[in-house]
């Protein structure tokens, strides 16, 4: 389900004035606007997203690599630099709301060199159209100066964020009693060993990880009764801890998903080690799981 949400923000940073053999402070209040100048935040596309530093002189330089793929499901690089002006290339793996990460810029002012990172942006949906226009002084980060914006704004996420949990509830009442397997565990390994029959990974490799992918969510949302298969990795990733699942589970789950999802969705282009770990590692995890949920029925039953 796709939100698409309206978004400029216009943000305020306090930095100081370098001082020798000492990290830099600045004593210059910046004003940052950033919009979306082409493109889309849809799942699987990419926009060029525009971070203008309004009382810069000279953006020096923007450091992109400090965040993770795997926890952020985007990929961002730096197009280029305009004067006081930055572009960063977003390509969005996410199906839900996200944060793009702060970004460490070096600016100068004044003849002052200033370091500060930017603040997290929450972004989602279609092109957001430059409107620098209506940019205002800002007091503090997010600190707007109608609040009725923000009212109304955090009232149409709600709403948006209801009408996807009814939808989703109404679509998991539809389907059928009998729709999971009598045995999960057989039918998951069954389904690996089908699946590694076709030489899949040899003929198209993007398939094959996204039948990995799916094996897997499939095989939790039979075992662990939730909708697995619905849901984006970073969803299935919260649920997992929120239930507390087993540390190293939850890691194994996530490293599985992951790397389907970077191949599938990244280019990311796998080695023969990836491809056999990948399947080795789903099909020991279902049968780790099938040893637990085995001792803890046994348990339960000595106890009754």
């Amino acid at each position: 389900m796709k939100y698409c949400l309206s978004l400029i923000c216009i943000l305020f940073l306090s930095v100081s004035p370098a001082v020798s053999q000492s990290p830099p402070s600045i004593g210059t209040n910046y004003n940052i606007a950033v919009d979306m100048r082409s493109g889309s935040l849809n799942f699987g596309e990419t926009a060029l997203m525009a971070y203008t530093i309004l009382d810069a002189d000279k953006i020096i330089s923007v450091i992109t690599t400090n965040y993770d793929f795997y926890k952020t499901s985007l990929e961002i690089s730096l197009s280029r630099i305009d004067t006081n002006t930055f572009i960063l290339s977003v390509s969005s793996y996410e199906v839900s709301n996200f944060l793009i990460p702060a970004m460490l810029v070096t600016a100068a002012a004044g003849g002052t060199t200033n370091v500060f990172f930017t603040p997290e942006i929450p972004a989602a949906g279609e092109t957001i159209q430059n409107q620098q226009q209506e940019l205002l002084p800002i007091m503090e980060i997010y600190d707007f100066p109608d609040w009725y914006w923000l009212i109304w704004a955090a009232g149409g996420i709600a709403l948006a964020v209801g009408i996807f949990f009814i939808i989703r509830a109404l679509l998991a009442r539809r389907k059928p009693a009998n729709a999971k397997p009598k045995d999960p565990y057989e039918y998951a390994i069954r389904r690996l060993k089908e699946l590694k029959a076709q030489n899949l990974a040899a003929a198209a490799v993007k398939e094959y990880f996204g039948a990995i992918s799916e094996i897997d969510r499939e095989f939790l949302e039979n075992v662990m009764d939730f909708p697995a298969l619905e849901m984006s990795t970073s969803e299935i990733h919260d649920w997992l801890n929120s239930e507390q699942t087993d540390t190293e589970l939850t890691e194994v789950t996530m490293f599985i998903l992951k790397l389907c999802d970077h191949v599938k969705y990244a280019k990311h282009v796998p080695t023969d080690e990836n491809i056999e770990q990948v399947y080795q590692e789903l099909y020991h995890m279902v049968e780790r799981i099938k040893m637990i949920k085995t001792r803890q029925a046994a348990e339960e039953g000595e106890n009754a």
